[in-house]
């Protein structure tokens, strides 16, 4: 075997005319993880900020911003995935109803 016109590649590239060669799966895995990340600061830093003593302010202000940033980015990220992924986000097509099949054999 000739190994000569192969290139080496970097670690995270995949190999040219490989179905991941746009990196489609892996950005899509990668803004997957940014969503559960995003939502799971927001919730985290959210639930501090709702439940920490209101003297603190300085502190409050921190995890209100760390929540909102959380936020931002889950919400971010969930959008993306459903703008690559149109058809996970609509409903399957109606069967045609096997009832309404046996009413008009009935009829005739």
């Amino acid at each position: 075997m000739d190994y000569s016109d192969h290139a080496p590649r970097r670690p995270f590239q995949p190999r040219a005319g490989t179905p991941d060669a746009t990196g489609g799966a892996r950005a899509r895995k990668l803004t997957a993880t940014l969503c559960v990340l995003g939502w799971s600061a927001f919730w985290v830093f959210g639930f501090l900020a709702l439940s920490a003593d209101h003297v603190a302010g300085a502190a409050v202000w921190a995890e209100i911003l760390a929540a909102a940033a959380g936020f931002a980015i889950g919400m971010w990220a969930y959008l993306e995935l459903c703008r690559d992924a149109p058809t996970l986000a609509r409903r399957a097509a109606p069967q045609e109803d096997p009832l309404r099949a046996l009413d008009e054999d009935h009829d005739a």
